[in-house]
């Protein structure tokens, strides 16, 4: 049973020490700001293994993408597949996010990839390497057009074994990064005629 979500992933707030909980929290309440005019209210955010988890089955991937990858403290998204941590479905999802990957590709292009995995889960009795070998041997096998390129990938198809769950996806997208609006202090920017003092203010 899968269920679709997106990564969202943060970095310098965890750098905070004690005050991780109060970025994280900030973080949060800036997310659910991002998303609260949504007609069917704001979706589920958990926070898992140092990202949060943003339930996708009452938004689009695009629009939750769209709208949060302007929130300040958010470094990276990923539309991202869960599944229970066992190979044969790591398998599937794996080949699900893949195939909506490869639509951004002519349908006679043949296209660069690779396989990505992490088990943070050391419980989980395949290691990354025989992981990435095993995924990657299904993928050729389900997708003739694939090519293994480890250093120049079109595609990686990234997947992480944790505690709560196992995920795969092929698609990832930046945030602004930096910490939550309202974590610090105000400041005051003085703009002269020219360009670098307001880029210097970005």
């Amino acid at each position: 049973m899968s269920k679709s979500v997106l990564l969202i992933k943060f970095g310098e707030i965890g750098l905070k020490g004690g005050n991780r909980r109060f970025f994280e929290r900030l973080l949060i309440d800036r997310l659910k700001g991002a998303l609260a005019d949504l007609p069917g209210g704001v979706p589920w955010i958990q926070r898992v293994s140092g990202r949060f988890l943003l339930d996708l089955s009452s938004i689009s991937a695009g629009e939750a993408v769209g709208r949060l990858s302007r929130v300040f403290g958010v470094v990276g998204l990923s539309p991202a597949l869960q599944v229970e941590a066992d190979l044969d479905s790591l398998a599937a999802a794996s080949r699900q996010v893949l195939g909506e990957a490869l639509n951004d590709f002519p349908a006679d292009h043949a296209v660069r990839f690779r396989v990505a995995a992490r088990r943070a889960d050391k419980r989980f009795p395949v290691n990354s390497m025989e992981l990435n070998q095993v995924l990657g041997a299904d993928l050729l096998r389900s997708e003739p057009r694939l090519r293994v390129d480890l250093h120049r990938p079109e595609i990686t198809v990234e997947v992480e074994v944790r505690e709560e769950g196992a995920y795969a996806y092929a698609r990832s997208y930046r945030g602004p990064g930096g910490l939550p609006v309202g974590s610090s202090g105000k400041a005051i920017l003085l703009l002269s005629g020219g360009i670098d003092s307001p880029a210097a203010g970005w």
